[in-house]
């Protein structure tokens, strides 16, 4: 299961969907690597909080999807951080987000 989920891999569609990202990101290994590397330096962090607010766990691997764990990550569309945040979603959910500071990264 995923986030409490269940996962249907015994449709044939969404197994091959799945085999086809386990195989694109083991070509792609070097990448899959740094983004363990990054999974070690900030899983601890985002864990206590994800549980503190009972958010599920694989909530997490939002990150990883969203900007590989790059704090510094930006969208063309100007999302930015970890979670890829836009500007307005920042500040609708209590972010500074402005000149001087943002809150997003």
């Amino acid at each position: 299961n995923f986030a409490g989920e269940p996962v249907p891999i015994e449709n044939p569609d969404i197994y091959e969907r799945m085999d086809r990202e386990l195989l694109v990101n083991t070509y792609w290994q070097s990448n899959g690597l740094f983004m363990f590397k990054r999974a070690q330096k900030y899983f601890p962090i985002i864990e206590p909080i994800l549980k503190k607010h009972g958010v599920p766990d694989d909530f997490k691997y939002l990150a990883v999807i969203e900007s590989g764990l790059v704090q510094t990550a930006k969208s063309p569309a100007g999302a930015t951080g970890i979670w890829q945040i836009m500007s307005a979603t920042g500040r609708e959910n209590g972010l500074e987000v402005n000149d001087n500071v943002d809150e997003r990264y």
